[in-house]
Parts: structure tokens; sequence; C-alpha cells
């Protein structure tokens, strides 16, 4: 499972792309997951991270570099979904999220 070698992680947003690119080849015990990270500086993010086989993946976790505490980082779950449940909200969205994915490429 890999991301395209032309991906660029970006301040915001990357993190859904990235999840969008993989969750296809994601078997249906993993999950996308919703939520929060945060670092030393205090301040919370949104952020969208994998979990593949019970570990956490996180793709874009580069993008938060410019953070203090970087790279210590705390996870907060919100939610989380099945790889075939995020795809069915990504189809529903398809037209935005075509548009969104060719920033990152």
């Amino acid at each position: 499972m890999r991301l395209p070698e032309t991906f660029k992680t970006w301040k915001r947003g990357s993190c859904i792309a990235a999840a969008i690119f993989l969750h296809h080849s994601m078997r249906e015990s993993d999950a996308i997951v919703e939520g929060y990270i945060s670092f030393a500086s205090g301040k919370g993010q949104t952020h969208t991270w994998l979990e593949i086989s019970g570990k956490r993946v996180d793709p874009t976790f580069s993008q938060f570099r410019r953070f203090k505490g970087y790279p210590k980082a705390s996870y907060r779950e919100v939610r989380r979904r099945s790889p075939e449940k995020f795809n069915n909200i990504i189809a529903n969205q398809s037209l935005f999220w075509e548009h969104e994915i060719q920033q990152f490429l």
C-alpha cells in the first residue's frame, strides 16, 4: 500500500486525500479514523489516519513539522469507519473529491 510518488502533503487536507488513495487496498477489519492530533504547543488539529492490523498508520504525519513538539503527537479518536463505509461517503461526493485530490498530485 503506497501513496503515488507525486503525492505532496500540504498544511491542511492531505490526510483525507491520502485516505481516499489508500482505502481501496485496506481490509474490511481495518479502519479510517477521524479525530484530532496535538503536540506540545497544545494546539489540536482535525486529522484523519488509518488503522491497519490494529496499528496506527499516519501517511501524512509530516505535514505537522511546523508544530512545537513534533514528532511527539497525541491522537484523539472521534470516529472510525470501515473502508467500505468510507468509500460510500466519498462516492456521494465524488465530484468534490476528484477536484480536491488533483491539488495533491
